[in-house]
């Protein structure tokens, strides 16, 4: 790191992430780089790892921040959690500059991209399809997830047409699988033959996030620790409504935009599920609260330019 800074000798170093904000300020203070900003999408000072460890991580950030010019969060909670619990540095120290995406790509005017994505994934054109997406980590808590199929399978009698879409990979599908044979809730990967009459089905990873969220009819997120997640984000921009733990800036955003709703209680969220699943009216005018919210409020050009006021 060192090799690359003094080589290409930057007025500004800005970090992302837990390891490369270690490295990389601590290279960019070493050979004098004027500024130094590091940009906070969440924090590892809890959920992760025990408690000691989490500990010596909130004293490295300490020491880290004072040898950065700024630190950067991308919502409000997250700023608060940084200064008051945390004590990472003063509120001075602790910018806001909320993550910003390209609404325009994420419509789905003709209905084209809802009708690839349901045929490629073995969902029919009239189900309910509610998706959870990102990586299949314990951080996530997917177990809340199967809990909640297996919770709203129940209370609607097996209701037909009711599907559910898990989209990302990773160490926890294994027992994500277990969760839901225990549940005797039918799952399968996306292509194969039997996707078609499972409940839950699995993507892996895709790309084509326009085309995930123009199929869905609701996002659903379970984790117990988040920044803002880009998914959000992205149902936002697709009009698609939310129901989510009251994690990070989650419940600030989902407020501020009206676009769903946030609990921490299991049976809030399956409450909430069911009144979106039973309603598609709600549905309808959550998603489009959301979308006007992205499109007024969330654009990357405006995300840009109030970095670009932090930078200089």
């Amino acid at each position: 790191i060192c090799s690359y800074i003094s080589t290409f000798c930057p007025g500004i170093v800005h970090t992302h992430g837990s390891k490369p904000g270690v490295l990389g300020r601590i290279a960019a203070k070493r050979l004098g780089v004027p500024a130094i900003l590091h940009t906070y999408h969440g924090h590892v000072f809890h959920g992760y790892f025990h408690p000691i460890v989490s500990g010596i991580i909130v004293r490295l950030e300490r020491w880290l921040a004072k040898r950065s010019t700024a630190l950067i969060a991308i919502n409000r909670q997250l700023q608060q959690e940084l200064v008051h619990q945390y004590k990472i540095a003063p509120a001075a120290a602790v910018l806001l500059n909320r993550l910003g995406i390209n609404h325009a790509g994420f419509r789905d005017p003709d209905g084209q991209k809802r009708s690839r994505f349901r045929q490629e994934v073995g969902l029919a054109p009239n189900d309910i399809v509610i998706g959870i997406v990102g990586r299949l980590v314990p951080i996530k808590q997917h177990s809340l997830f199967v809990q909640l199929v297996a919770g709203l399978l129940a209370s609607l009698n097996n209701m037909p047409g009711l599907r559910f879409v898990v989209v990302g990979d990773g160490g926890e599908r294994p027992r994500i699988e277990s969760l839901l044979q225990q549940q005797q809730v039918s799952f399968a990967q996306a292509g194969h033959s039997k996707a078609a009459g499972s409940r839950v089905v699995f993507t892996g990873w895709r790309q084509d996030m326009d085309a995930v969220m123009a199929g869905l009819d609701i996002l659903l997120l379970t984790s117990r620790n988040e920044g803002t997640p880009v998914s959000i984000l992205e149902a936002m921009a697709a009009a698609k409504p939310i129901v989510a733990t009251a994690v990070g800036g989650i419940g600030e955003l989902l407020q501020q935009a009206q676009c769903g709703y946030c609990s921490n209680e299991p049976s809030g969220l399956q409450t909430m599920l069911l009144q979106l699943i039973q309603n598609p009216a709600q549905r309808l005018h959550l998603g489009q609260n959301g979308y006007e919210y992205v499109k007024k409020h969330l654009s990357l050009e405006k995300q840009a330019n109030e970095l670009k006021c932090i930078a200089l």
